[in-house]
């Protein structure tokens, strides 16, 4: 028990180590850059947050049924699970790179959009066999290499820094590429260099459709989380997708409060769910996670709103057109810390699928904000993911309100 708390600590340390270094290089890479640059990286970038779904659902049951059947002692049954998925995912990064290739060869490495969408599919492709293993090691209770590997995934990325300051926007695109490769090698040598694989058909189909159901939910956040960035692509232009950079850049800090909150209640509310089911206890600890997530938020925004025009014109002045539509998007991210509670509360009590519906009508909310009701600019894309986020939120506390002030039995 303690070699697992130790290990637990160590992977929480990694993850805090990775959200702010990911931060400061954000940071740094938004001071050299010009804005359109960097407009057409962060649109790029949808390639790697969807890319990254690619597996069909195997990772997901992969994540779900090894530690299943380690925890049953079914030693057998789990490595055969995990050779199985290793050959069906080997087969899917074959075809992607197969796509890569087709890609290169094509001529599309001439624009600037066509080498990044060379760089950042492949970069996708292998980020998939990082998953794998960090499933992989999440199951074995080996949560010091799979945190390892993330912090070497993070200083590769800062340490890449140069590349980008000599070659901007080329600099951006080999170092992407490069840390997810020496990532997936670092991996491959901590799991022992193991390239067993096994293809079985059956099996395939088996974990499909065991991961499908928790990859749609997934898909859904992820379609949620990137829907203001994909509202600029569709409606807006590269320039003011580069002016909302600082917009992601503030929304990463934001975000590591009503994640953390959430982890450090999560253990007691799935203890309170075992022992008293859909109780008010239960509904208790909900709020408080999500009361100190806001209030916590809230000390943030209130400093970034200060001190935003300062530090802008001092070291971001070419993003001064993006600062009206980062002020109204804190206004959402403040909202958004109320999900502390709820989103750990579903994962305690197995009703993950239920937040799909809440996901759809946030994601709904903003794509007809923004094309129907908002004007066509930064702005307006802000006051869409104000009310996407709003409604996003309701639905989370509805559904955690129906479940225990009216307790029924967990979906």
């Amino acid at each position: 028990m303690t070699s697992i708390r130790r290990s637990i600590v160590s992977y929480t340390s990694s993850v805090m180590y990775c959200r702010l270094a990911a931060i400061v290089q954000s940071l740094v890479v938004i001071r050299w850059m010009e804005p359109a640059d960097l407009g057409v990286w962060l649109a790029l970038q949808l390639i790697t947050i969807y890319g990254a779904h690619t597996h069909l659902g195997m990772l997901n049951a992969v994540n779900r049924q090894l530690p299943l059947h380690r925890g049953r002692e079914e030693f057998d049954r789990a490595e055969r699970i995990e050779n199985v998925a290793r050959g069906s995912l080997s087969l899917i990064m074959l075809a992607g790179m197969a796509v890569v290739a087709v890609m290169a060869l094509s001529g599309m490495g001439s624009s600037d959009y066509g080498r990044g969408a060379i760089a950042l599919a492949f970069t996708a492709i292998v980020t998939l066999g990082v998953e794998f293993h960090l499933g992989i090691f999440r199951s074995r209770n080996e949560f010091g290499r799979a945190g390892l590997a993330g912090v070497v995934n993070a200083t590769v990325i800062v340490a890449g820094l140069p590349l980008v300051y000599y070659w901007r926007y080329d600099g951006l695109l080999w170092r992407v590429a490069l840390a997810a490769m020496i990532t997936l090698a670092v991996c491959l040598g901590m799991n022992r260099w193991n390239f067993k694989v096994a293809f079985d058909w059956r099996e395939t189909r088996s974990l499909i459709r065991t991961g499908a159901p928790i990859l749609v939910v997934v898909l859904g956040l992820a379609a949620f989380a990137a829907m203001d960035r994909t509202l600029i692509v569709w409606l807006l232009d590269e320039q003011a997708m580069g002016h909302y950079a600082l917009c992601f850049a503030v929304a990463k800090i934001m975000k590591m409060f009503p994640t953390t909150f959430g982890q450090v209640f999560y253990p007691r509310m799935t203890a309170l769910y075992a022992k008293e089911g859909l109780s008010r206890n239960l509904l208790r600890r909900c709020v408080q996670a999500s009361l100190l997530s806001v209030a916590a938020v809230s000390v943030t925004a209130v400093g970034a709103v200060a001190a935003l025009p300062w530090a802008v014109d001092r070291f971001f002045p070419k993003y001064a057109p993006g600062l009206p539509a980062l002020r109204i998007a804190i206004v959402a991210y403040v909202i958004l810390s109320l999900a502390a509670g709820p989103t750990y509360f579903l994962i305690s009590t197995m009703q993950k699928r239920r937040q799909l519906v809440a996901l759809i009508a946030g994601t709904a909310t903003m794509v007809v904000f923004a094309t129907q009701f908002a004007p066509r600019t930064l702005e307006g894309i802000a006051w869409s993911l104000v009310a996407g986020t709003a409604v996003y939120i309701s639905g989370l506390w509805a559904i955690v309100l129906s479940s225990t002030l009216r307790p029924r039995v967990a979906t």
